[in-house]
């Protein structure tokens, strides 16, 4: 005998086997029970996932930004080394090098709170081409063009900032700033590959010391969390094979000698035609390969060129 159930509808009586209603009663109670007891798994996974690729973009956005050097030129103001200290430690930033500082940069401490890490580890030098040594990109921040210096291209900082922390896993880079009163000289300009000017108003346009590493440092932390988020997509960290200042700079000494000794430049204009050479092959980012291979070329001419003999 089959058990139903009764069900009224329309006043006519609709008989279900007891079986089916408890088939469709148990799988309504199972799907519930299931549903939520993984929903907050599926949440809490979804979480996790998120966390940890938070925690990889920082992780990388640290390693990024610890291969940058801020470089200050002769500072004047010890306050605003201080301040310097601090706003570089908003932004992780911990590698500060002063060059033959003109203050006791020490006396900066209030100003650093707790950048006083940052204050107290940084590194002393006696030139620009010391506090350099190792780096395969270079960008100077100057707000005037010389006369020697007509052909540089001045740019915005998050376009050429973008471009140095594209440089590379493992690469080491670094940012330029003048002298409070001065700036940097042409001889120091001429070590940079590429070159900033913070845009600002024309009626005012000169930023205090402080205030524009401070612009810096927020466009490099950007531009380095972007990069970032796009190793991490791409799952790839690519080691930079760029030839570093050492090999750039011998390179263009010997290209300087060269030129003087066939009379293609003269002692009075190799400042400035040297610093268009600088500019043109700086913007090739050449690889050590190509830079010794330039050497090469350079040697090979060195060997086989012989000079003119003057006639009586």
């Amino acid at each position: 005998m089959m058990l139903t159930h009764k069900s009224n509808l329309n006043d006519k009586t609709l008989r279900v086997p007891l079986e089916v209603t408890f088939v469709h009663s148990l799988n309504t109670f199972l799907g519930n029970r299931f549903k939520k007891n993984f929903e907050p798994i599926r949440k809490t996974k979804f979480i996790r996932e998120k966390q940890h690729t938070s925690w990889r973009v920082g992780r990388l956005v640290r390693a990024s930004i610890s291969q940058i050097r801020i470089v200050l030129v002769e500072p004047e103001g010890a306050d605003n080394v201080g301040s310097v200290s601090r706003v570089m430690r908003n932004f992780n930033f911990s590698k500060l090098i002063l060059v033959n500082p003109k203050c006791n940069y020490m006396e900066g401490r209030a100003r650093a709170m707790r950048g006083i890490d940052v204050l107290t580890n940084c590194k002393v030098v006696m030139s620009l081409a010391e506090a350099l040594n190792g780096c395969t990109r270079v960008v100077a921040s100057t707000s005037r063009q010389r006369d020697s210096c007509a052909d540089l291209v001045l740019e915005d900082p998050r376009s050429v900032l973008s471009w140095l922390t594209h440089s590379g896993f493992g690469s080491t880079a670094a940012i330029v700033f003048g002298r409070e009163s001065s700036g940097l000289t042409n001889d120091e300009l001429k070590l940079a590959h590429r070159f900033l000017k913070i845009p600002a108003s024309e009626e005012y346009p000169v930023l205090n010391l402080a205030m524009a590493v401070g612009i810096v440092c927020y466009e490099l932390y950007i531009s380095s969390t972007e990069t970032a988020v796009g190793n991490l997509n791409l799952r790839t960290t690519k080691a930079s094979s760029e030839a570093n200042f050492e090999t750039k700079e011998s390179l263009y000494k010997r290209l300087e000698n060269l030129l003087l000794s066939i009379s293609f430049i003269s002692e009075q204009s190799k400042k400035k035609r040297m610093m268009r050479f600088r500019s043109m092959l700086n913007r090739l980012n050449m690889s050590t390969k190509e830079a010794n291979m330039l050497h090469g070329v350079i040697s090979h001419v060195e060997q086989t060129w012989k000079p003119k003999k003057s006639s009586d």
